[in-house]
Parts: structure tokens; C-alpha cells; sequence
């Protein structure tokens, strides 16, 4: 029973016997008032006298590797904690081995430790933690319940499939190569200057270098042609279900699993021919979701404590843009970013490309990957193509009608387009070696 309920009760029992002038009554009520009092200070004390530690065996990891996690649980104060429930908090989708919690009487200056191990089945950035408790007075009377913020986590790296190589057409990595495009200069790197000649225009002159030599001299530009690749993950969580009031269901989280398996082997693959690799998406890294940390929380009911344990932070805004690149340290970016990805309702991808087209280097050609191309999706990809820019689409769908129905969005762009349904068909392009429309 709640302690305002106890102490309404006492007080009108006390005003009862006050009035009949019962003062073994009375001093009984007194007690009992006492009683309750003392029994709300020594639950609140208990709770806040509680400190957690957390020891983690890995920080990153594999699909199907072990974490084993050490959870140290003491009393720091000078009195003992004569009932207490702790647990630590874990994924539902991750298979525990070993105790995370317990009934337990804490003597002062005394610790209890945990040892449990958790099989690592999915990639993400999966959360330990935090340590919910549940304190009990003596009496009975009052229960708190508290949230100690020591979380920890751990990325799992998306699963790598071998492609063997795999070349697009216009992305060649070696040998005699027909340029369908002719080389064109990237203004973004200026090789040099040299006298104006007629007819250059105005954007071209290079105003500083004119002034200090009192005569006008025009940029130089280094040559570029199409030398990567842009990814372009759409991970907008309604593209991945028909029924959004499913929210993130198994089939949601396998298939954008899929899309992110994809995208990691492709940028793995492509590195390693030492092409350019850039990366966009307008989903969210979990890391940044969870920089600030969590302040300590008190609460007086178990369901509050329950459904705070639920609760579902609101994700930052993106989008993400990893600037294409060749660099050893490329590839753990990429792989890294796409391990913390998770799903987003706005905003979609369509309006990240409209936002980030002057950011994408013209040497590289946009690999888009998504669910689905829709109506607005479409447009924006003909749009690009228009501007000259290589683009290919492969679609992350099962279902049999998603390639004609992006072909029919596109309409007469004839865009190489390929389906992805399963890990099968990522293994399949390996063995085609090259992606044919």
C-alpha cells in the first residue's frame, strides 16, 4: 500500500482517539507514524547508497562472438541494505547465459558480483546496462525503485560477404577501360593557374593571384572521370514494412539488416580494388543517439520503472555523409557507421540527395540502395542523371513485382537495377563477377 494511503489512515485513527481521549492509542499511532516515516528514510538511503561497476570483454565485436560481462554490485554506506532486487538491463533479441540479478542483502562496505555472457547474434550498438533496483523497507511499508545509469555498449559489425572483385561497368580496377564519359575538370581541385585567353568565364579567374600581378590568369583544374562510388542506404523505417503499426518487427529488422549486409560487403569490396568509397544515409548512429548520459532516476511504482525501461530515445537528426575516399581507414569507418545504423522516420532518402548533391564527388558513380523506389525517390535520381552523374539502383526487397515497379517509377531511364532478396543474391553477384542491367 502506497505511504500516503498508511498515513491517512494513522492520522484519522489519531484524530479518532485524540477525540476520545485514548492516549494508549494515541502513542500507539504516534509509533506507528514514526514507523512509517523511518521506513520511507531507510528505502530512499538504500537505493542511493548503491554503486554499480561493469566490465566488458569485448568493446567490438562479430556476429556469433561471446560478451562476457562482469557487474559489480556494492553498498557504500555504513549501514546494511537488508532487501534489495537488482538487474541488469539487456536487448530481448540477445541470448544471456548466467545470472544478471538477484535477491540481495548487502552488508556495508560489501559487493556482490555478477557473471553472465551474452551470444552476440545481430550486428548494432547493443546496451549493458543500466542496473534497475528495488528496495524493500523492513516493515513492508514502502518500495523504491531506481535506474543507476552505468551503461556500457558494444558494436557488432555487420556480417562481410565475399564478392570477389565485383565491377560495375564504368568502374573498371584495371586493364584497357573505354570511357563512356568523357574526362571532365573537377573545379574543386585546382591544379595551377595560367593567362587569361578570351572566353573564359568570370568563375574560372583567379581574382587573388590577378590582383597581385596586376594581369588577369584563369584556374587550371585537374582532370577527373569516374573513379568510385557513393553509397546511398535509404533506411527510413516505413520503406521496410507494409504495416507501420508493426513498428520494428522481425521481418523490418532482417531486412534493413540485409540492406546494411549489402552496403558493407559492397564498400569492403570496392576498397579493396582501391577505388573511392563515400557513404550517405538518412538513417541515425546510435552512438550519437546515446552521448549524453543518462541521469540517475527514482521512481515510486514498478511500472513506471518498467516503462521507462522501454522507453525509446528520440533519435538525432542526419543525415550521415562520410566523404568518399581510398584510405586504409575508410573501410572501418564505413563498417563502423553501418554497424550503429539504426531505422528513422524522417527524413527520406530523396531529400538527403537533394540536400547533399554538391557534396558528392562527380568521380564517383551513386550506388543507391533501398526497399523500394517510389514516385519522389524516382524523380530525384532521373534528376541526377540528367546532370550526368553514373547511378545504379539495387533494391533490398523480397517480393517478386518490386524491380518492374521501380523500372515503371523511372520510366524511359534506362538505369542498371538489380534485386537483392536474400544473402543468396549477394553471393550470386560474386559469381557474375559484374553488374549487367
Amino acid at each position: 500500500m502506497p505511504l500516503r494511503i498508511w498515513l491517512g489512515v494513522v492520522l484519522l485513527f489519531l484524530a479518532m482517539s485524540l477525540l476520545i481521549k485514548g492516549s494508549i492509542l494515541a502513542f500507539a499511532l504516534y509509533a506507528l507514524i514514526a514507523a512509517l516515516l523511518l521506513s520511507r528514510l531507510t528505502v530512499l538511503l538504500a537505493t542511493r547508497r548503491i554503486s554499480v561497476s561493469r566490465e566488458l570483454s569485448l568493446e567490438e565485436a562479430n556476429i556469433g562472438e561471446t560478451l562476457a560481462v562482469i557487474t559489480k554490485v556494492a553498498n557504500t554506506g555504513a549501514f546494511p541494505i537488508l532487501w534489495v532486487s537488482v538487474h541488469d538491463l539487456l536487448p530481448k533479441n540477445l541470448p544471456v547465459d548466467g545470472k544478471r540479478g538477484e535477491l540481495l542483502t548487502l552488508l556495508p562496505r560489501r559487493a556482490k558480483t555478477f557473471l553472465y555472457r551474452v551470444t552476440l547474434t545481430r550486428r548494432g550498438y547493443h546496451q549493458v546496462g543500466p542496473l534497475f533496483t528495488e528496495a524493500v523497507d523492513p516493515f513492508g511499508f514502502n518500495r523504491s525503485f531506481r535506474r543507476i545509469p552505468a551503461a556500457d555498449y558494444v558494436t557488432v559489425y555487420p556480417k562481410i560477404l565475399p564478392l570477389g572483385g565485383l565491377v560495375f561497368p564504368i568502374l573498371r580496377p584495371s586493364g584497357e577501360v573505354r570511357i563512356t564519359h568523357r574526362a571532365y575538370e573537377d573545379p574543386s581541385r585546382i591544379r595551377g593557374v595560367r593567362e587569361y585567353m578570351q572566353g573564359d568565364p568570370l568563375n574560372r579567374i583567379h581574382w587573388k593571384v590577378s590582383a597581385k600581378l596586376a594581369k588577369l590568369y584563369s584556374k587550371v583544374y585537374e582532370p577527373s572521370a569516374v573513379t568510385g562510388i557513393t553509397l546511398a542506404l535509404d533506411f527510413n523505417r516505413l520503406n521496410y514494412t507494409t504495416d507501420p503499426s508493426l513498428g520494428d518487427s522481425e521481418f523490418v529488422v532482417e531486412r534493413s539488416d540485409l540492406a546494411v549486409t549489402f552496403a558493407a560487403s559492397l564498400a569492403y569490396d570496392s576498397l579493396r580494388q582501391r577505388l573511392k568509397v563515400g557513404f550517405l544515409t538518412n538513417g541515425v548512429d546510435a552512438a550519437e543517439r546515446v552521448k549524453e548520459e543518462m541521469r540517475p532516476r527514482t521512481f515510486g511504482r514498478r511500472a513506471e520503472m518498467e516503462a521507462a525501461a522501454e522507453e525509446a530515445p528520440r533519435p538525432l537528426a542526419g543525415p550521415i555523409h562520410i566523404r568518399a575516399s581510398s584510405s586504409a581507414s575508410q573501410s572501418l569507418r564505413i563498417i563502423r557507421t553501418l554497424a550503429r545504423l539504426e531505422l528513422v522516420d524522417d527524413p527520406p532518402l530523396e531529400k538527403v540527395l537533394f540536400d547533399e548533391e554538391g557534396h558528392i564527388p562527380r568521380d564517383t558513380a551513386l550506388v543507391v540502395v533501398a526497399p523500394k523506389v517510389g514516385r519522389a525517390l524516382a524523380e530525384n535520381i532521373m534528376a541526377l542523371r540528367r546532370a550526368g552523374m553514373s547511378v545504379y539502383i539495387f533494391l533490398v526487397s523480397p517480393y517478386e513485382g518490386a524491380l518492374s515497379a521501380a523500372r515503371a517509377e523511372l520510366g524511359n531511364f534506362s538505369i542498371p537495377m538489380q534485386q537483392i532478396g536474400s544473402e543468396d543474391d549477394i553471393l550470386g553477384l560474386a559469381i557474375e563477377e559484374r553488374v549487367r542491367v
